[in-house]
């Protein structure tokens, strides 16, 4: 709820163009220098205190965003209401088709295959719900552009790729190369750390090269840290093993989600932001959940009978690897979608 909402804001509040994209590359800093904050007192607290206190320490953080709630501006707001059983069936269909993949390394076939099958049929019950219905869940002038499908499609595969890496990499930093949570915590700021000054590259290259520019290069770093991370074992450094890989990752994720979000939220009326950026989100957090079960099955399996964590930790980067590649091939076709819509309404692309 907090995600899609917070982007309506900034769609609300920044015209379409420049200034909205400096506003999405300013807020993914903030969230990567927020996200380095977290991953280091995670580490602390998970060592000193337990893994649990990370829970108590969001409460004051929650109370804190809530007492700055009455601050924020309004924005347009649309008069549909939103289907509750369309929301509901659009959610049992994920976390059916999840729970299938997530039991895909178990070895079984009966369970999977019956969750898979339900997750379809409740999938195509919400599609055909939604075609019918006179207030769709998701306006159809909100999913009415090709370049917006495209968009969305590598904001799902985005998603995948980043929940697994974040599973992986703290796992492998302490079962395989025997880091505390604070060394893991502080080795992950590499990552989260870089991507702040990157949001600033990849808004300067937004307004040079065009948002489907950006994404693609985006995609071809994922790609090219996934690929470093393969060359991590239990002998590596970190300067000359994790640290490479955590900076070319570094700057993957602000070009994919700035370049996303600006093609995503590009040409919706004010009143539908909302709509927009929940799409968003969720195309983002589903891919993730997708993502995280295929990754977590590809290092179940690649784990072999002693559940080697290095081994495992390159069959999951592996997946990732193939999951970048299907990311680089959809956003070499959302550059040429986005060259037609341009070419046809240079306005409204």
């Amino acid at each position: 709820m907090l995600s899609p909402a917070a982007m309506a804001l900034l769609v609300g509040r920044f015209p379409e163009g420049p200034s909205r994209t400096r506003a999405l590359a300013i807020w993914s800093s903030v969230g990567a220098a927020a996200a380095s904050t977290g991953v280091l007192a995670g580490g602390v607290l998970a060592e000193l205190l337990g893994w649990r206190s990370i829970f108590l320490a969001n409460v004051p953080l929650g109370l804190a965003a809530l007492a700055a709630v009455p601050a924020l501006p309004a924005v347009a707001r649309t008069s549909v209401r939103p289907s509750l059983r369309a929301a509901l069936l659009a959610t049992a269909a994920l976390v059916a088709l999840v729970h299938a993949l997530g039991r895909v390394g178990d070895g079984e076939l009966l369970e999977p295959s019956l969750a898979a099958a339900a997750g379809l049929a409740l999938g195509a019950c919400f599609v055909r719900r939604e075609r019918r219905a006179a207030q769709p869940l998701v306006p159809r002038a909100v999913l009415g552009s090709r370049v917006r499908a495209a968009a969305l499609a590598v904001g799902f595969v985005h998603g995948g790729m980043m929940l697994g890496t974040y599973l992986l990499l703290p796992l492998v930093m302490q079962q395989a190369l025997g880091y505390s949570p604070i060394e893991a915590g502080l080795g992950l700021l590499a990552l989260r750390g870089s991507s702040i000054g990157w949001a600033r590259v990849a808004r300067r290259g937004i307004d040079v090269l065009g948002a489907p520019r950006v994404v693609g290069i985006g995609a071809a770093a994922m790609i090219v840290g996934q690929l470093l991370l393969l060359r991590v074992d239990a002998t590596s450094g970190y300067a000359g093993g994790l640290l490479p890989a955590l900076v070319v990752l570094g700057l993957a994720i602000p070009c994919l989600f700035v370049g996303v979000s600006v093609l995503a939220l590009e040409g919706v009326p004010g009143e539908h932001a909302g709509a927009a950026s929940g799409l968003l989100t969720a195309a983002q957090w589903s891919g993730g959940a997708v993502g995280l079960a295929l990754v977590t099955a590809a290092a179940a399996a690649g784990a072999g009978p002693l559940a080697d964590a290095a081994a495992s930790f390159h069959a999951g980067v592996a997946a990732c690897a193939g999951l970048g590649a299907v990311g680089l091939a959809l956003a070499v076709a959302l550059v040429a979608v986005h060259r037609r819509a341009t070419a046809v309404s240079p306005t409204t692309a």
